[in-house]
């Protein structure tokens, strides 16, 4: 069948059909378009603002390198020189002010003041004695005191004595213990006083174990009346001394023992030595404790004088300075946290001895963060405390202050910038950067803002900043731009003071529907 001639026939049909067509596609669109008002809906774009204010700055910008710094830090160091006894923090922990963070050993100091402690309670003992008198029961016990030191001091020489002699008696034994008995013949060279006979050599017989024993000196005329000293330990050998009242013309002389007979001679002479020395000790303490507990006793018989109270009292100011000295040097080996912060470095270890001045621990509160920056000497006309600092990444700062003096040798300036909200700022202590300060404006014929290059949407030769209306609608501004600088933009006309506009203008449309975030 021909298509044309039907339509032609059929005209009224057609027409029908021509309008449900057409009702069809206007249903369809109208589905269409409110399927895509609700995709529109649901997929409305998120933006921030900030104020223009804060990049208002005369169109000139300084650029700081710095240091963050914690407004509140401590780098804790040892003031003595002693072994690490105890760590109880460790990097990162939270401390709170007057915490303990580190000990050093501190035993013997511990000891000292212990013994501090105990001296200055007897000083104030014996000044409270000295002011009130003494009692019966005082009076038998200093007596007991002076008895008992007598006796200990009897005791002492009595063990020393024995000590010493036993030293001695072996001494003696290793100087002779080769020999088959007691007689030692050696030959002697004679030294003194003599007349008619050449100084030479003669053999002598003694026994050395015995003070003023008989010995015989053969080649001699006589061996009547000669005494023979104890023998003298040194360290080459035993020394016998000898002398003669009726032989004619010899006064004296002395014969050496060599330690050669026996290897063990020196070893024997370094504990006779060391028996003597020991005696010498124990006797002087012994004497010493008697002494002290006579004047104790005549003390407390005597009572006291006004001079000697005021010795006393001397005395008691003397043992409560050792207790505070002790004391001061005992709190020295306890490192604790004058602040309340976080702990940033801990250098040392457990066992390890440290150095007085050497760092122990260092301490930051991170709730208050500044950045120690420099600029060059041109920039400080640009430069004021109170100027906004964008330190980047969306943190912001103020100048707290600007040195009043230039860096002779660097021909810098410090500026340290206070940061505005440092707990979400992730700026760690020690970190460096680099911080945009606004800098004061050169003339008063106009405001100048500074804007980041995001904020601004050129389109061939307009440019133009988005704000967000009452009805979370963009709005186009044209304004009229200057110098790039860096990451930044200079605009000079089309801002109004106070303005709030769109940070991130990529893909943006003016009218467009928006969330302000």
């Amino acid at each position: 069948m021909n298509l044309t001639k039907y339509i032609k026939g059929h005209k009224a049909i057609m027409g029908g059909l021509l309008i449900l067509v057409v009702i069809i596609t206007g249903v369809v669109s109208r589905i269409a378009t409110s399927g895509q008002a609700s995709d529109t809906e649901s997929n409305i774009k998120k933006v921030t603002l900030l104020s223009v204010n804060d990049y208002s700055n005369g169109g000139e910008t300084v650029s700081a390198n710095g240091t963050v710094e914690s407004l509140e830090q401590a780098e804790l160091r040892s003031q003595v020189m002693a072994p690490v006894a105890s760590i109880k923090v460790s990097i990162g922990d939270k401390v709170k002010a007057g915490q303990t963070l580190v000990t050093l050993e501190n035993a013997d100091l511990n000891a000292q003041l212990n013994q501090a402690k105990a001296n200055l309670k007897v000083q104030q003992a014996n000044l409270d004695q000295l002011k009130t008198g003494a009692r019966a029961e005082e009076l038998e016990l200093a007596q007991i005191r002076v008895d008992t030191a007598k006796q200990s001091l009897a005791d002492a020489q009595k063990q020393e004595d024995l000590l010493v002699q036993n030293a001695y008696n072996s001494l003696l034994n290793s100087s002779i213990e080769a020999l088959p008995d007691d007689n030692y013949s050696v030959s002697a060279t004679i030294s003194g006083t003599y007349t008619g006979t050449k100084e030479g050599e003669y053999a002598v017989t003694i026994y050395p174990t015995s003070n003023g024993a008989n010995f015989s000196v053969s080649g001699l005329s006589s061996n009547t009346g000669v005494v023979a000293t104890r023998p003298v330990p040194m360290a080459d050998g035993l020394y016998i001394s000898f002398s003669s009242t009726n032989m004619s013309g010899i006064e004296s002389w002395k014969i050496k023992i060599p330690n050669t007979k026996a290897p063990n001679y020196l070893a024997n002479y370094s504990v006779y030595q060391n028996a003597l020395a020991g005696r010498d000790a124990a006797i002087n303490s012994a004497t010493s404790a008697l002494n002290s507990a006579e004047s104790s006793l005549a003390l407390t018989k005597a009572g006291a004088t006004p001079d000697q109270i005021k010795a006393q009292e001397a005395a008691v100011e003397q043992a409560t300075a050792n207790v505070q000295a002790i004391s001061v040097q005992l709190q020295k080996t306890v490192i604790s946290s004058p602040i309340s912060g976080e702990v940033s470095a801990l250098p040392v270890k457990y066992g390890e001895l440290i150095t007085a001045g050497e760092s122990v621990v260092s301490i930051v509160n991170q709730s208050g963060l500044q950045i120690k920056s420099y600029i060059s000497n041109s920039d400080l006309p640009l430069v004021e405390a109170g100027a906004s600092v964008d330190i980047g990444n969306g943190v912001k700062g103020v100048v707290s202050r600007v040195s009043p003096s230039i860096d002779p040798k660097t021909k810098t300036v410090e500026v340290d910038i206070l940061v505005t909200n440092p707990e979400a700022s992730n700026l760690i202590v020690g970190q460096s950067v680099t911080a945009k300060i606004a800098g004061k404006a050169k003339d008063t014929t106009g405001i100048v803002y500074l804007l980041p290059l995001q904020a601004v949407k050129v389109d061939s030769n307009t440019a133009y900043v988005y704000t967000v209306d009452e009805n979370s609608l963009l709005q186009e501004n044209k304004v009229i731009l200057g110098d790039v600088k860096g990451e930044y933009i200079e605009v000079k006309g089309g801002i109004i003071p106070g303005m709030n506009i769109v940070s991130t203008v990529y893909e943006l449309k003016n009218g467009e529907k928006v969330t302000v975030e």
